[in-house]
This record gives structure tokens, sequence and C-alpha cells, in this order.
């Protein structure tokens, strides 16, 4: 086991899931890891299994999180969906590497204050000048970005696109374009697919503190579930869940969502057989997370856990 080991913490292999390779290559021995070192040392892994989403994950989030390269994790990313496009976990993959993204560039503008520049007319710039104790910053446009990218040959730069000199207000890429983008791509390939439409939902919400073009991603996915599956279990689930959006259940607002949450709830004992156990089992597993949160209120948590004890209810009956 040392051997196995000790090839676990080259650094080239550490993104591997060992689980992963004993499922899709049961015959190796692991033991005697040769065969292992080789399938990964010569970068051949993801050619060999092309339809394993769980390894083009662990490739694009090593090289997120570890080489700090998003390029790299967003080639990889979309080379996996040209090759596995039924695969709905890559889409979700994607748009919340890039949300993952866009929330540190936000972060970089927040330390260093851009977001808070105001502007000043030229004369106050004059007489004010050596009575400042900070140099306020130019702000790059949208227009300023095309005029780089002007000319024969000419590309726009990545880096300038997304930097923290850019205008939040005028920027497509802060605002959400990828993300959006790969959001449209996802639901025009499987249109049918309303699990790929409610996991996206899941995607965008813990990111709506920090991303300005969340809160119209959410309403976006939100009503094409309500004009493209309407009656659907999943559907009236993310119209419950979305009572909770931007707050937070420590928040004193809570209990008060809560009860919004439970008469939302209340429409889907219309709903099929199918489609209300399709619901009830997503709202259970919504309601175990927030039990799960440590110092909850006791008495919001005795409201959760009636709430939850209604939903597994409604799903073990059968006709109501």
């Amino acid at each position: 086991m040392d051997s196995v080991y000790r090839i676990q913490q080259i650094p080239r292999l550490s993104k591997i899931n060992w689980e992963t390779v004993r499922r899709v290559t049961p015959r190796l021995t692991f033991t005697f890891c040769h065969p292992v070192l080789e399938l990964w040392a010569d970068g051949s892994a993801l050619q060999k299994f092309p339809s394993s989403a769980e390894l083009w994950i662990m490739a694009a989030r090593y090289e997120f999180n570890k080489n700090a390269n998003m390029t790299g994790a967003r080639n990889l990313l979309l080379r996996s969906l040209r090759l596995n496009p039924e695969k709905r976990e890559l889409w979700l993959e994607y748009a919340r590497l890039e949300c993952l993204f866009l929330l540190k560039i936000m972060e970089r503008r927040r330390i260093l204050g851009l977001d808070k520049v105001e502007t000043t007319s030229v004369e106050d710039d004059v007489l004010e000048f050596h009575k400042r104790d900070e140099i306020q910053l130019p702000v790059i446009t949208a227009e300023d970005l095309e005029k780089q990218g002007e000319g024969e040959g000419a590309t726009l730069d990545p880096v300038l696109t997304t930097s923290p000199l850019a205008d939040v207000a005028t920027n497509p890429a802060l605002n959400g374009a990828i993300p959006l983008a790969v959001y449209d791509s996802a639901v025009g390939t499987r249109p049918d697919d309303i699990s790929l439409a409610t996991g996206f939902y899941d995607v965008f919400a813990p990111f709506y503190s920090g991303l300005r073009f969340i809160d119209a991603a959410l309403n976006k996915v939100k009503a094409h579930l309500e004009e493209k599956f309407p009656g659907r279990g999943r559907t009236v689930l993310i119209q419950i869940k979305d009572h909770a959006r931007g707050i937070d259940v420590m928040d004193k607002n809570f209990p008060g969502v809560l009860r919004e949450m439970m008469n939302t709830a209340n429409t889907m004992t219309s709903l099929p057989v199918k489609e209300r156990k399709d619901c009830c089992a997503g709202l259970q597993k919504y309601l175990d997370e927030l039990l799960d949160i440590r110092d909850l209120d006791q008495n919001l948590r005795k409201a959760i856990e009636i709430f939850r004890g209604k939903a597994a209810k409604w799903q073990d009956i059968k006709d109501m």
C-alpha cells in the first residue's frame, strides 16, 4: 500500500479518484501500480475514458484549484461537452466553475475598492490633489475593450476583459455572459431534461450574495421551468425553495420565509403521485440540509422538522 500512497502523492496524479479508476479499470491490480502510473503519466486517461464525466470534472477542478488555470479548466470542459453533450453533470460543473471564477474577480475588485470609486470633476481633482491619500484608477468600458481588438488579426485580450479595472455595469463577462450562455446551450441541447434545468438553479443559488447577475439568472431558470414544465414536481420544488432566495437560514426573516414555503408546498397535494414523490424527495433533502446547520434556533428547528414530517407523509400517500 506504500507504493499506492506514493503514487497518489505525485502532483500529476493527485487528482485521481481511485474508486473511479478501480471501477473503470477493474483488471488493474493496485498492489502493482505501474499500469495506473503509465495511464496518468502520459496524460492519456481522458483519451482512454472519454465518457467518464467524473474524470473530466476532476481534471477541470485540478486546473482551476491547483494550477489557477481557468483557461485550461474551461477548455477541458468544452472538450468534454463536445464528446458528451448528454452528461448533465458536465454542463452544471462548467457553469459552477465560471461562477467561481467571476466570484474571485469580484472579490479582487472589492479588495481594491474599485466598485466604490466616485467620479469627480477635473477642477476638483486639481484642487484636491494634494489632500488625497489615494489615487483613483481609471475605469475601462466595453467600448475601450472593443477598440483594443480592432484591426486585422487582432483579438480581445482575455486578461483585459476580466481585469478588475473593467466596468461591471458595461462588461458582459462580469455580468454573467458566460455562465448564462452555458445555461442557454445546455437547455437548448437537452430541452426536455427537467433535472438539468433544476440543477442550474441549485448551481446559481449559492452565488446570490456575491454576483449581481444571479438574481436574473434564477428568474430565468424559474420562468423556464414554469413555462416548459408546468405541474411537474421538480418545478414546484424550485418554487418552494425560491422563497428563500438570498435569505440565510440564520436570518431573522427566515421563519416568515418558511411559512411561505409551507403554503406553496400545499399545492403539491394536487400533483400526480410520481410528481409528488419527486417533489417530496427533493424537499426532504433540502430540509435535511437546513437541519444539519449548527446553532439553529430550536423553535425554527422544530418548525423545519414538522415541515419535513409533512413532506414525508405526502410522499407515502398514494392518492390524495
